[in-house]
């Protein structure tokens, strides 16, 4: 399955690094800079997806086309992001 992350910034600047990783294996990294979109090809249960980075403002960030532990959209307050989400 491909796994689409929305990323907005509101009120400022930021930029998210986003991992997709597979049994403790890096399978693909992407930056954001700029309220967009990003899609992950042939994503499986139990992959997981980390994301690190920084905004002037808040950043949303909803994983579309699969259910994930921890819930998604989740807006992030100014300041430092981090977080991992696993693919259920």
């Amino acid at each position: 399955m491909d796994t689409k992350i929305d990323v907005t910034f509101n009120l400022g600047q930021g930029q998210l690094t986003i991992i997709l990783s597979r049994g403790g294996k890096q399978l693909s990294k992407q930056k954001v800079s700029q309220t967009g979109s990003i899609t992950f090809e042939d994503t499986q249960v139990g992959d997981g997806i980390s994301i690190d980075g920084i905004c002037t403002g808040t950043a949303k960030v909803h994983i579309h086309s699969t259910n994930t532990i921890s819930k998604t959209p989740i807006e992030y307050p100014e300041g430092n992001i981090l977080d991992d989400f696993e693919l259920i």
